[in-house]
């Protein structure tokens, strides 16, 4: 865990929900479903999801000349601290799957492509 990337990884969703990254899916060998977005001045963040059946890890990583020079990882693993539910990793994993999503979303349209489509089949009868 990261604090400090933790704090980049609200400020990276709350420019992705407005608009403001142009980020990319990666081709990736890897199977893992990544994104980056370039920042400009050699930094760039890089997020990824690996799925295996229901467990999902997210990895966010900050880059500076082509190499990461931060990494944050989190899992939706149950995790237990004195017998509860860790709630400080459960509020990680949200916002980590928050930023996924809405990069996800940026990338690919999201409810707006959707949208567009529901109104040309509409127009075709």
């Amino acid at each position: 865990m990261n604090e400090r990337i933790d704090q980049l990884a609200q400020e990276l969703l709350e420019k992705t929900r407005a608009q403001k990254l142009d980020w990319r899916i990666m081709a990736n060998p890897l199977g893992r479903d990544e994104y980056s977005v370039d920042l400009g001045e050699g930094y760039s963040f890089h997020i990824w999801l690996i799925a295996s059946g229901d467990n999902r890890a997210i990895t966010l990583q900050l880059w500076k000349d082509g190499r990461p020079v931060l990494e944050s990882s989190v899992n939706n693993w149950p995790a237990m601290s004195n017998g509860e539910i860790d709630q400080e990793r459960v509020k990680r994993f949200r916002a980590y799957s928050d930023l996924f999503d809405a990069v996800r979303e940026s990338v690919y349209g999201g409810e707006e492509t959707i949208g567009e489509v529901e109104q040309l089949l509409r127009k075709i009868g």
